[in-house]
């Protein structure tokens, strides 16, 4: 399949993006302003689209471009004749009349409609902020093992000052530039973040900066409101310490209207939803568990577990535990789907290490039912962090581990390999693991006395595509 051609898609997980995408209502406005920051999360719109079945089309546009990996040419080859049958095409000019049909709030200018540069405007700023609302979700997923995190800009021609000076700068994921400055930084910008390990940040020799007493707020227009007044906004930035060329200290603020985190305050909308329908679900019986645990996913948007295909079916005969799995795996880290979803003894082993993680806190006394228990192991994960060696601190973690790995050398065993050397069984499940992914596997590994093997036997690799 083709990707998007968007050079901010590169190492994205696109089915994060795509659930983004497609969590979205759709809303219509007379404005780009009309629908502000925060809002734009839970609804999808484009300005002075004045008929559903118009924007409907363009958003299915944009969906299939994010799940065919449709080019941005394409995109506007299948979109534009669609549009122009619908008369949203060209300036907003009654053709027959010469009347001007709409204007620009405090203005006698015809609003645009459709146009070649109107369709890319939408291709490239939708795909971007799904993009990137993605992979924030994927970096806080991994932000135990890679907490560092380096802002990135293209460094072209047609990079803005301000952007690029804050190329190759890194702050700590939870640091407070992330809620106001974490890309895209508005109209057109390419920017991106790289993650990274301690061990990386310190080999590059790379300074970890805080942003307290930095950021600054500033108030800026921002549009028209609809009686053509103007409108303003406030965008928080950072002082970068950069100077121009008048000895002005450069402060980098993002456009008006892009002074939030899409990937963020996408996931605190989610949360807000999940925890509201969760906190009823105390007392109730297993059928309506169910039930309630059945539309919530379907509401959010991901695919239950129960129907992977090539997942082991004796994973799936307890379908009361395998909800409250899947539930779990929604609140605490959802990536681990696209593991689950490969399926063959690898995707079945990510199941079983989720759904033994589910019974051993269960075990704890906790119920993954209860928002408050979720929030706790999460920070478990966090004060393992700072305790620097996450694999120690984790002991339910570390018995999923076990079981996955021993549930895959079993099923290993009818294939024709047999072994006990479950450091071989890992390698062969996650051969594929570098940088600090492959980090974290070795202590683990270590803390249950085996080692991460540098290569695994032939007949352990035919086993393992036999299955």
């Amino acid at each position: 399949m083709a990707k998007p051609d968007v050079t901010f898609a590169l190492n994205l997980r696109p089915e994060e993006a795509i659930r983004y995408f497609e969590s979205k209502g759709l809303k219509l406005t007379k404005s780009w302003n009309e629908l502000w920051q925060d809002a734009q999360v839970t609804s999808f719109t484009v300005a002075h689209v004045g008929k559903m079945d118009v924007l409907a089309d363009i958003h299915a546009g944009l969906r299939d471009a994010l799940h065919d990996g449709i080019t941005e040419h394409e995109f506007m080859k299948r979109l534009t004749p669609i549009l122009q049958a619908k008369g949203w095409w060209g300036k907003a000019i009654d053709k027959s009349t010469g009347e001007i049909l709409e204007t620009y709030p405090g203005s006698s200018v015809p609003v645009q409609y459709g146009s070649p540069a109107r369709l890319k405007l939408i291709y490239q700023q939708n795909l971007q902020t799904a993009y990137m609302a993605g992979r924030y979700r994927a970096m806080e997923e991994g932000a135990w093992a890679t907490p560092y995190w380096q802002y990135v800009a293209v460094m072209d021609s047609r990079t803005r000052p301000a952007h690029s000076s804050l190329n190759g700068r890194v702050w700590r994921h939870d640091d407070p530039i992330w809620s106001t400055l974490y890309p895209p930084n508005g109209w057109n910008c390419r920017c991106r973040i790289s993650p990274m390990s301690k061990k990386s940040a310190e080999r590059k020799g790379l300074q970890i900066e805080d942003s307290a007493d930095k950021l600054e707020t500033r108030t800026v227009p921002a549009g028209r409101n609809p009686d053509g007044s103007q409108r303003y906004a406030d965008v928080t930035g950072i002082k970068t310490g950069r100077y121009d060329d008048n000895g002005q200290e450069i402060v980098m603020f993002p456009d008006a209207g892009w002074s939030y985190n899409p990937g963020k305050a996408w996931a605190e909308s989610q949360a807000e939803y999940a925890t509201a329908k969760l906190d009823s679900l105390s007392g109730i019986t297993p059928r309506e568990a169910f039930e309630y645990v059945s539309k919530i996913t379907q509401a959010i948007g991901e695919t239950r577990i129960s129907k992977f295909k090539g997942v082991d079916p004796d994973l799936l005969k307890d379908m009361f535990h395998l909800l409250k799995t899947n539930l779990y795996i929604l609140q605490l880290r959802p990536g681990i789907l696209g593991e689950i979803r490969q399926g063959g003894i690898a995707g079945s082993a990510a199941l079983k290490h989720e759904m033994e993680e589910v019974r051993q806190i269960e075990k704890g006394g906790r119920s993954v039912f209860s928002p408050g228990a979720v929030a706790a192991i999460e920070q478990e994960f966090d004060n393992a962090v700072a305790l620097g060696n996450p694999a120690k601190y984790i002991p339910y973690h570390m018995a999923a581990l076990l079981a996955e790995l021993e549930y895959a050398r079993d099923k290993l065993a009818p294939l024709g390999f047999k072994t006990d050397d479950l450091g071989v069984v890992a390698r062969a499940i996650y051969g594929n693991l570098q940088g600090t992914g492959l980090e974290k596997m070795e202590i683990e590994l270590a803390e249950l006395g085996y080692q991460w093997p540098g290569n695994i036997p032939p007949e352990l690799e035919a086993a393992i595509r036999k299955r």
